[in-house]
């Protein structure tokens, strides 16, 4: 008998689970637009000290996303579809995102999110998932080799419909920290 109990409590737990992690997403594809404060750090090895910038990111539904980055030197980056334009000193610079597996899986990974898109998300990535009191994370782990070779996992944290925080983990031990303030 205790045994059957505790069956049931897991499976419990377990079908709990799945239900937060739908209905999250279900929250994020209802959400046509967001602005949002960014900060983020970039740590490496081979840097003396981190580098930290700062700015503001953008997602309409329809057209996309995109960073400003407006300190230390101002410059946008616009994804859309499968690429990403660099915009510095009036000058662009397009990048196919399927030329550059390890920075297309990062974009997917908070597109997929951001678009309320589980299934493209688990297409991708192996996904756990954690939430409590409204507070939920996710941590990433690449599917594909190639992407595996360089990236170790990309860990996403929010509140409700948004993603507060967004970490990028390197094999290399390098990280990408960004935090995002919301209005």
């Amino acid at each position: 008998m205790k045994l059957f109990i505790f069956i049931m409590l897991c499976t419990a737990s377990v079908n709990a689970s799945a239900l937060d992690i739908v209905e999250l997403f279900s929250k994020f594809e209802k959400v046509t637009e967001s602005e949002a404060e960014f900060t983020e750090t970039w740590t490496a090895g081979y840097l003396d000290e981190s580098v930290v910038t700062s700015g503001k990111l953008v997602y309409r539904k329809s057209g996309g996303l995109s960073k400003i980055i407006e300190q230390p030197a101002y410059s946008e980056l616009i994804i859309n579809d499968d690429s990403l334009t660099i915009v510095r000193h009036d000058k662009s610079r397009v990048i196919r995102l399927s030329d550059q597996p390890a920075l297309a899986a990062g974009i997917h990974a908070i597109r997929d999110v951001l678009e309320g898109d589980i299934d493209s998300l688990k297409k991708n990535f192996a996904v756990e998932y954690g939430y409590q009191n409204g507070n939920w994370q996710l941590a990433l782990q690449p599917i594909e080799a190639k992407v595996r070779e360089r990236i170790s996992r990309i860990s996403l944290q929010g509140y409700h419909h948004r993603i507060d925080q967004i970490s990028v983990h390197y094999k290399n031990g390098d990280e990408i920290l960004t935090e995002i303030v919301h209005d």
